[in-house]
């Protein structure tokens, strides 16, 4: 289910509660409504859905562990992360190494228009229909809903990354996938260096120095693939525990009262 569609069913649950306890309100004051309370109701449910929508789990985990190293980035995936000390810095074409992880530094930040899906690990989004035309006969439709890079990601944004011409700091030009967020001249997140693909290669080769064999993924892939679903539970516990806190600040304000 997208976020989107989740949310609003939040929404609508939250939106039935609330109703629901008016009127066991009323009844219980005979038709008078308790609005102290009424208002902590509607806090709590505005509090849960704008902490469920605006809570991030995959850059929360991020920040929380910190810097990585290159010892870090044997036993999993760094990217995305504060690079440590040991990290390869990359400002020009003389700082490849053959490694896999970088830390650009750039000194411009350009949007190319086009994004990338967070998740192309075994990308496929096909869909396969059976249908039958006039004559009775079957007919196999694939369609697609997503594309591994798009111009327009449409309700699906959440699970694209814009994509942006690096301009880096001593010579040259790179693409570098990375959330909006991260996207500050300067020294950006770890990146992985990746080979490009054919559309990858037509959207670099449209700027005069800029590599078109390879380009930079700041992002942990894995990570976003592996908790795709829990990430949801994350969002909800986060809203959940807010909501909470309204509940606890209207009981003291109640006893104090």
């Amino acid at each position: 289910m997208d976020n989107s569609k989740l949310l609003l069913a939040i929404v609508v649950i939250a939106v039935l509660a609330l109703v629901g306890r008016l009127i066991i309100n009323k009844q219980q004051k005979n038709g008078s409504i308790n609005v102290a309370k009424l208002i902590a109701l509607f806090g709590g449910v505005v509090v849960f859905v704008i902490t469920f929508s605006l809570f991030n789990p995959h850059r929360f985990w991020q920040w929380y562990e910190g810097e990585a190293s290159m010892e870090d980035g044997r036993s999993g995936c760094i990217a995305g992360r504060k690079a440590g000390k040991d990290i390869t810095r990359f400002a020009g074409p003389s700082d490849d190494n053959g490694g896999l992880y970088y830390a650009l530094q750039v000194s411009e930040l350009t949007p190319t228009g086009f994004f990338r899906t967070k998740n192309p690990i075994g990308f496929d989004d096909t869909q396969r229909t059976v249908e039958q035309n006039d004559n009775e006969k079957e007919v196999i439709r694939h369609t697609r809903n997503m594309f591994d890079i798009t111009r327009n990601p449409g309700d699906k944004a959440e699970k694209y990354m814009p994509i942006y011409l690096a301009t880096l700091v001593n010579k040259g030009h790179a693409l570098v996938a990375i959330e909006e967020e991260d996207a500050v001249a300067g020294e950006l997140p770890i990146a992985m260096m990746r080979p490009t693909n054919e559309k990858l290669a037509s959207i670099a080769s449209a700027t005069e120095d800029t590599f078109t064999e390879f380009y930079f993924v700041a992002f942990d892939e894995a990570r976003y693939a592996r908790n795709a679903t829990a990430n949801y539970i994350y969002k909800g516990a986060a809203g959940l525990l807010g909501a909470i806190a309204v509940a606890l600040a209207y009981l003291i304000w109640k006893r104090k009262k």
